[in-house]
Parts: C-alpha cells; sequence; structure tokens
C-alpha cells in the first residue's frame, strides 16, 4: 500500500481536493518530495495508471491500484507548476476549502 494511504494522509487531502475544485487542477505541495494533485490535475498532464514512474520517483496508488494523487519526488516533474508563489490568501481559501469538508 503507499506510504500515504497507510498513513490515512495524502488521499484523503487528494479526495477531497476533487470536492473542492472538481475541474480545476489542483497541485499542493507538501514538503519537498511530494506533490498531492486532484483527478483534473492528473487529467490535465496526462497521467494514468499507464504511466510509468520516472526513475527516481513514485506514483502512488490505492490497493485495488488506482492512482491516488501523490506524487513523489522524480514523479513530481510530471507536472508543472505555475512561475511564482500562490497569494497567501489563495493558499488559506484553499487549505480551509478542504479542510472544511
Amino acid at each position: 500500500m503507499a506510504r500515504g494511504a497507510a498513513e490515512g494522509t495524502a488521499p484523503s487531502t487528494a479526495a477531497r481536493s476533487r470536492h473542492v475544485a472538481p475541474m480545476t487542477p489542483v497541485v499542493l505541495v507538501r514538503g519537498g518530495h511530494e506533490y498531492i494533485v486532484n483527478s483534473a490535475a492528473l487529467a490535465k498532464w496526462s497521467i494514468t495508471k499507464a504511466t510509468p514512474p520516472p526513475a527516481g520517483g513514485r506514483i502512488t496508488r490505492y490497493a485495488d491500484g488506482e492512482l491516488n494523487g501523490e506524487l513523489v519526488d522524480a514523479a513530481k516533474s510530471l507536472v508543472t507548476l505555475p512561475a511564482g508563489k500562490p497569494r497567501t490568501l489563495e493558499r488559506r481559501a484553499v487549505f480551509t476549502a478542504l479542510g472544511d469538508l
């Protein structure tokens, strides 16, 4: 089982982001080693169950093989973040919305 799935953190955050922004790609930067993305982000960057993880990276999955939205280390290279940092209020809004579910 994926590390995030075992801890109950990453997949639940990804699952909650589907409800907050189901049609908008959401990428949560979690520390320096992983991104948590929603289904819209997986689709935007064409990351599927068939996508091989890059060398030195991991695309984690649920026990049934479905993607759970966690991209670790080199797998983060599959996603392109916009330039600059999000503004503080935007960040608060996303985290507040995720926490309210």
